[in-house]
């Protein structure tokens, strides 16, 4: 169940079908688990196929995305998850060693961050949080989580209104370089993530 949640999540995800009750609650109580007791991916001679990142914020994006109002019915399920995608992008996963720029990215951490900021930041256009996935989700390594967050960001445009213009800047400024973020993105990135002095959590 582990090592297929990510590929589970992305199909749920792409489907936009929400999940049965009963299945919430198996699902929020495996990422319970999985956070308090953090299992080993991978033996001491053996590279892991994955991240506990990319489960963790795989089934994070299925809840924030078909279901916020579950998450929002009990405000310390909502803060958790934010808690946990914030975490991973200020501490994001050392990319693996056979990882490249144009390797899928759909089921790794940063395209679930996708999801789920662009879903936060289409109910709140201040939102602290959500301006920092999406903006570091655009920049991202993978070139196919940039053109998911665009693609999840045109999905929303009437919510996010010019805030789409500003990603799509965001992408020819940040990715035209075809650098990676931490050499040439930053900047950019930042000057997103903060613009306006109104952001605020909600």
């Amino acid at each position: 169940m582990l090592t297929h949640l990510p590929w589970r999540c992305r199909r749920q995800l792409d489907s936009a079908e929400p999940l049965p009750p009963e299945q919430i609650i198996q699902l929020w109580q495996f990422l319970q688990r999985i956070e308090s007791d953090p299992p080993e991916l991978a033996s001491p001679d053996e590279e892991p196929l994955l991240h506990i990142e990319d489960v963790l914020c795989g089934g994070i994006a299925v809840l924030v995305v078909l279901h916020h109002d579950w998450l929002t019915d009990n405000s310390d399920r909502m803060a958790w998850c934010r808690r946990k995608l914030e975490a991973v992008v200020q501490n994001p996963p050392t990319p693996f060693p056979f990882d490249s720029e144009s390797a899928s990215g759909e089921r790794q951490w940063n395209a679930f961050a996708a999801d789920a900021g662009i879903s936060l930041l289409a109910k709140n256009r201040d939102d602290a949080l959500a301006r920092l996935l999406v903006a570091t989700s655009v920049l991202s390594f993978h070139y196919t989580t940039t053109a998911r967050t665009l693609f999840r960001a045109f999905e929303c445009r009437e919510q996010l209104g010019e805030e789409l213009d500003r990603l799509l800047a965001l992408a020819l400024n940040g990715r035209g370089s075809a650098h990676p973020i931490a050499s040439q993105c930053g900047p950019e990135l930042m000057r997103y993530a903060t613009i306006g002095t109104n952001a605020k959590e909600p």
